[in-house]
């Protein structure tokens, strides 16, 4: 009847997705289980999830650059200041993220956690 002209290749994590959500719909069939959905839901959960970890990582990772360049920086007031206000936002930063990434259970011990860790020098 009909043919495809063009064909779209989906990603691999997406074809994936669907081969478990088949696989869960036959065994729900069988034994009451899981929903096609359900599945496709926790898969989508646990990327998220993991893109949340890596962002908090990478944010780690630009803290420790920041703080590396305000130690260099230290005889240049200006440009030293400049740079610790940017580690001080992406501290910041970090804090938010890995609460939202749920590295975190209690906010107060995250902050301090995170603070001790990354210590800023002080302003000039």
């Amino acid at each position: 009847c009909c043919r495809r002209l063009f064909s779209i290749k989906q990603p691999d994590w997406m074809v994936q997705a669907e081969m478990d959500a088949i696989a869960a719909n036959k065994g729900r069939q069988m034994n009451g289980g899981s929903s096609l959905g359900e599945v496709v839901m926790s898969k989508l959960e646990g990327e998220f999830q993991g893109e949340r970890v890596h962002n908090a990582m990478k944010l780690e990772n630009k803290l420790r650059t920041l703080i590396a360049k305000c130690k260099e920086n230290r005889g240049d007031a200006k440009l030293f200041n400049a740079i610790r206000k940017r580690a001080i936002a992406t501290r910041q930063e970090l804090i938010v993220q890995r609460e939202a990434a749920g590295m975190a259970k209690n906010s107060q011990v995250n902050t301090a956690t995170v603070e001790a860790t990354f210590p800023i020098p002080a302003g000039m």
